[in-house]
């Protein structure tokens, strides 16, 4: 099988491709991923679909959901795959959403990267998280908010 870092290159996901330290976030995804079952994961925020593309070649047999402000540019044929438009912050329509798809056992919050609206979006999803699940933020930006106002 292949490793999630060659298949994220295959599909072009910027997580193969950007670097923390040494290493590429697929490079620290696997091996968590490799501890858990997961069943059913959701990506916030899925821009292209690429990150889509390659959990569903990596985790075949995985229920994916996808959400995004807007899917516009979004690869809408992915197999096995609930997309849905929504803000990362509308409380109505993620609990309407994630009602159908609970438990997650994988989240991945890859949409507006600003500190607010990640722990308003981890508030109103972390409940629909199996007990054994993994939440995972991605890349926080230094955005001017009330969490993070001495940071330059």
């Amino acid at each position: 099988m292949k490793s999630l870092q060659e298949i994220g290159l295959k599909h072009g996901s910027d997580r193969s491709i950007n670097l923390i330290g040494t290493k590429t976030y697929h490079n620290y995804y696997e091996p968590i991923f490799k501890l858990k079952e997961i069943k059913t994961a959701l990506e916030l925020g899925v821009y292209y679909g690429n990150g889509l593309l390659t959990l569903r070649e990596y985790l075949p047999d995985t229920e994916l959901i996808g959400i995004d402000i807007s899917l516009e540019c979004c690869n809408t044929h992915i197999n096995n795959c609930s997309l849905y438009q929504s803000s990362q912050t509308d409380t109505t329509r993620l609990n309407e959403i994630l009602s159908k798809h609970n438990p997650l056992d994988l989240v991945i919050d890859d949409a507006s990267h600003e500190v607010d609206k990640s722990i308003e979006s981890f508030n109103i999803i972390f409940p629909y998280l199996s007990s054994q699940g993994i939440y995972i933020i991605e890349d926080l930006q230094c955005f001017d908010t009330k969490h993070n106002k001495n940071i330059v």
